[in-house]
C-alpha cells in the first residue's frame, strides 16, 4: 500500500492536470482495489465516486468540470475515512491525499 501512496502523492504534486487521464484511470482502480478491502462505513460510496471517476477518465474526451466535481466530493470523504483507519499512519496518509483532493477539486452541489 504505501507505494500506492508515494505514486498518488506524487501525482498530485505535480499537479493532476499534468497527469494523462489513463494514469489517473489506474491510480483509481489502485484506490478501488484497496477500498474492496475495507469494511468501514462511507467505503461503499467512496468505492462507487472512484468508480465514476476512472469511468469519466477512460473516455476518449473525459469532461474537466466532472472530474474537477467529483475530486471536490472525493476529496471530503476520503478525509472522513481517514478518521475510521485504525492504522494511525495510514489514516495520516489517507487524510493527506483526501486533502490534496479538496485542494484540486470544487466542492459538489450535489448535482450531477
Amino acid at each position: 500500500m504505501p507505494q500506492r501512496f508515494a505514486t498518488t502523492e506524487h501525482a498530485i504534486e505535480k499537479g493532476l492536470a499534468h497527469t494523462s487521464p489513463k494514469s489517473g484511470a489506474k491510480l483509481v482502480h489502485e484506490w478501488v482495489a484497496e477500498l474492496e478491502k475495507t469494511d468501514v462505513a462511507g467505503a461503499k460510496g467512496l468505492h462507487n465516486d472512484l468508480d465514476r471517476l476512472a469511468k469519466e477518465l477512460e473516455k476518449e474526451e473525459p469532461n474537466a468540470d466532472r472530474i474537477t466535481k467529483l475530486l471536490g466530493k472525493l476529496g471530503p470523504a476520503t478525509v472522513k475515512l481517514a478518521d475510521k483507519a485504525q492504522d494511525p499512519k495510514i489514516a495520516e496518509k489517507v487524510r493527506h491525499l483526501g486533502q490534496a483532493l479538496v485542494d484540486n477539486g470544487v466542492e459538489s452541489d450535489g448535482e450531477e
